[in-house]
């Protein structure tokens, strides 16, 4: 006959389980933006590319506008933009870090609680 195991799963046990699921979610929000702004930031080198190639006056469009800008008037806007992408990419790289380490932290901390009871792995 087989033993029963008892185990009891406190309060504080239960938060960290939330904490890391949340994080974990958190976590691969963050990876699927990080993947939009690198495309973004893929597009406006492709947009960039194309300026230097392209014969006709450029359009930059804003909204549901279009603007006639000089090439350099475009190629700053080009810029600037980029800029802002490789910014927000690397703010979020940052997020992404923290939440790892958090998670890993309550992995570690769960795990020498409830050993292989458990299943943190996604």
């Amino acid at each position: 006959m087989a033993s029963k195991i008892d185990y009891e799963i406190t309060e504080e046990d239960q938060t960290k389980i939330t904490t890391f699921s949340l994080m974990h979610d958190k976590r691969l929000k963050l990876e699927q933006q990080l993947e939009v702004l690198n495309n973004q930031t893929g597009l406006i080198s492709d947009a960039q590319d194309e300026l230097l190639i392209n014969m006709e006056t450029p359009l930059y469009k804003i909204g549901d506008c279009f603007m006639k800008l000089t090439e350099q008037e475009l190629e700053s806007e080009l810029e600037k933009v980029k800029e802002g992408l490789q910014e927000e990419a690397d703010k979020t790289k940052e997020r992404i870090e923290t939440c790892k380490k958090e998670c890993d932290s309550l992995k570690a901390s769960l795990y020498a609680k409830f050993g292989s009871r458990i299943n943190l792995e996604a």
